[in-house]
């Protein structure tokens, strides 16, 4: 059960967090319309760190002969979370970037 709340958190951290889907669709749109637009594609599931965490934890509690009932409800669960998991990330790192600034204009650095 843990591997799939680690599933789930990297998804969030990969899509969410560090937007890789879209600084890639962006750079595909970009090339496939010559340079004129330069906006993310929306491509459910892959834009969506709700539906990725679904999608590949239900593929693993397949592969790993876990699919039950209660697993089903513990990935739905888990992909309902997303947001607040992502929302307790963005807050350690605005806590994290408040203390450096703290600490920089004590040391006045």
């Amino acid at each position: 059960m843990i591997e799939t709340l680690i599933i789930t958190i990297c998804w969030v951290i990969i899509l969410d967090q560090l937007h890789f889907w879209d600084e890639i669709s962006t750079s595909i749109k970009s090339m496939m319309t010559g340079g004129k637009m330069k906006s993310p594609i929306d491509i459910k599931p892959f834009n969506c760190s709700t539906c990725m965490s679904f999608w590949t934890n239900l593929a693993y509690i397949i592969v790993t002969n876990q699919f039950s009932v209660q697993m089903i409800l513990y990935i739905l669960l888990l992909s309902w979370t997303t947001p607040i998991i992502n929302a307790v990330f963005s807050f350690v790192k605005n806590l994290i970037l408040k203390v450096i600034n703290i600490i920089s204009d004590f040391l006045k650095i």
